[in-house]
């Protein structure tokens, strides 16, 4: 791996080309390629299921279901993400796991429910082994200067995995109110393709500074049981305990976002004969959101870097547009749509344009609350990217294998219920300790300069 990527960094060095940034825009590229397919299948995968059933009567598999098995296998196996990282490094983690991403989606061409399953399960516990190396490599080629910057820049890339994916999906569904076989296998292979090429772009990944000091490596990473310890011990602290409501608001609001509502959108039939198509425009929308507020945060990253609390202003924006947007959903969608196909309407007449406005919003509201989030943890634990984000992986994960399980028995409506008075306590959460780490930041930064005048006046 480190011969091919040695043909081309010498080149970009001697040009004066910052390898840290090369390093996360390469990383973002990778990851959007690679979750172009997965969140475009998984943004489908109800609506696949359903299909296969009505040509299948004897293949009974439920959607949300299945969401719940991959997201419990996820959760699971987050606890030990991080001793197999040590093992692995955050380079070859990535690729193996991707290629767990990619069976995934090829399970669904064998429309047979033990290789779905087999999928989901392999899905789960690749998922924790790629975001937990993902994290530990971007705060391997981040320093405190850059790394809210880093975050955005990959975040925007990532982000928009969910507009190029989709699209493709849309030309695909355009006029077809049910999904048919060809179709189905067409987009399946489509998107196992694209997977493909994510795990050779991740080939051209350098190593990060920690990652190419061997010292370094290992002091942080003596033995896999220290590595547990210390995630335990990060888990067990007041604040990541506090800290892990904002954690249950963000997994919930996910769990929303990318498994229930662009399905429950697609089910609506008063939407008309392009009803399947807009499951795809919904994943645009939401993408298209994401890459807007990506693209934000990459350009005010110095304001929000230099701000005491612009963190916490940009958590606050998220969670205001969820607001407005759950009350919008609510008076748009029927109920029942959640569970399949319906004539019924909302409280109002269902609008086309409005739904794409909430999946526009949803977008943008979530890359602010993921964003800031990893920020956060990022300034608390600088030096256990591993270990914090598999804890903020693991809250998620156990949320969204919930939310996922309840979702065949809840309406659209009691979702936004819960969702409401979620947001709120894990808005508040994160202020409380935003505000802890802001002022220990400037407390620091004053002892810091005293010393610096000390020091001079002693000169």
């Amino acid at each position: 791996m480190s011969g091919l990527t040695g043909i081309i960094m010498p080149k970009l060095c001697f040009a004066g080309f910052d390898v840290k940034l090369f390093n996360t825009i390469l990383l973002g590229l990778c990851f959007m390629v690679l979750f172009s397919a997965e969140l475009a299948t998984l943004n489908m995968q109800k609506t696949i299921i359903s299909s296969i059933h009505d040509e299948n009567p004897n293949f009974n598999m439920e959607g949300y279901f299945l969401h719940g098995v991959t997201y419990t296998m996820y959760a699971t196996s987050l606890w030990l993400a991080p001793s197999v990282v040590c093992l692995t490094g955050a380079r070859l983690g990535m690729i193996l796991a991707g290629a767990g991403h990619t069976y995934y989606l090829l399970a669904f061409s064998t429309e047979k429910e033990w290789a779905i399953y087999l999928g989901s399960v392999i899905m789960g516990l690749s998922a924790a082994v790629l975001w937990t190396a993902e994290n530990k490599y971007l705060l391997s080629n981040s320093t405190p200067q850059t790394r809210s910057r880093n975050i955005s820049i990959f975040w925007f890339f990532y982000s928009s995995s969910e507009f190029y994916g989709n699209l493709i999906l849309y030309f695909q569904l355009e006029g077809k109110k049910f999904m048919d076989a060809g179709t189905r296998h067409l987009l399946i292979f489509a998107m196992g393709g694209l997977s493909c090429v994510a795990l050779v772009m991740f080939l051209f990944l350098q190593p990060g500074d920690r990652e190419s000091k061997p010292e370094k490596k290992q002091n942080s990473c003596e033995t896999t049981v220290n590595a547990f310890k210390k995630t335990w011990s990060i888990f067990t602290s007041r604040e990541m305990q506090i800290l892990s409501i904002a954690f249950f608001y963000v997994g919930l609001s996910q769990a929303f976002t990318f498994g229930v509502y662009s399905p429950s959108v697609g089910f609506t039939l008063q939407f008309g004969n392009n009803a399947k198509q807009l499951v795809a425009f919904s994943g645009i929308c939401l993408g298209t959101g994401e890459m807007i507020c990506g693209g934000l945060q990459v350009m005010l990253s110095n304001s929000i870097q230099k701000h005491r609390y612009g963190r916490f202003c940009l958590m606050s924006v998220g969670f205001l547009l969820h607001l407005v947007t759950y009350v919008c959903i609510y008076l748009n969608l029927p109920n029942n749509a959640v569970f399949g196909n319906t004539y019924d309407t909302g409280y109002i007449e269902s609008s086309v344009p409005l739904a794409m406005v909430c999946s526009l919003m949803l977008g943008l509201a979530d890359c602010c609350l993921n964003t800031q989030v990893y920020s956060l943890l990022a300034a608390m634990h600088p030096d256990s990217g591993a270990q914090t984000c598999a804890l903020y992986k693991f809250t998620k994960a156990v949320v969204k294998a919930t939310s996922y399980y309840s979702s065949n028995h809840l309406g659209l409506h009691t979702h936004l219920h819960i969702l409401v008075p979620s947001s709120v306590a894990g808005v508040i959460a994160y202020y409380v300790i935003d505000r802890k780490v802001a002022n220990r930041h400037v407390t620091d930064s004053e002892l810091q300069e005293l010393n610096k005048c000390n020091t001079d006046t002693g000169s």
